[in-house]
């Protein structure tokens, strides 16, 4: 009997592994482009150093090699996190977009990308439909967020 059980446990390791390999193919080009569009639209300026390896992890590139999340900023991870959320949006969803509900994803980042988080989310809210949460009110923009006290 365990002898069955560790040729099941085997053939399901195999099953996952491919269904996993089949995942990646499918959405990896799509999460490679919709990744590469957010990333220009957060801050050109970085762009070209965040890549998205094959587990579809963020990562920067530096040296000629691609290096975890772990040696980013917590800014420039918090970024790289939002866009590779929205980049898997993008390859799920070809069709309708679906809304996006967000809670406080600027947290970690100084005014100036602050800023720029604002006007990228303006600029997604032509394609979708935005809820954004925050419990801080300096992260509240005027015209853009309504208040709800008590």
């Amino acid at each position: 009997e365990g002898k069955n059980q560790a040729d099941l446990l085997e053939k399901t390791m195999a099953y996952l592994k491919q269904a996993k390999e089949r995942y990646a193919v499918r959405y990896m080009e799509r999460m490679q482009q919709g990744f590469r569009k957010f990333t220009e639209i957060l801050d050109g300026a970085v762009a070209d150093r965040l890549k998205l390896d094959v587990d579809l992890q963020p990562g920067e590139e530096a040296v000629g090699s691609l290096h975890s999340q772990d040696y980013m900023s917590t800014g420039l991870r918090e970024f790289a996190g939002i866009c590779t959320r929205l980049a898997l949006v993008e390859a799920m969803y070809e069709g309708e977009k679906p809304f996006l509900v967000m809670d406080d994803p600027f947290t970690n980042l100084d005014e100036k990308k602050v800023e720029r988080g604002w006007q990228f989310l303006e600029r997604l809210s032509s394609e979708y439909q935005i809820i954004y949460f925050t419990c801080h009110g300096s992260r509240c923009k005027a015209g853009n967020a309504i208040r709800q006290e008590g």
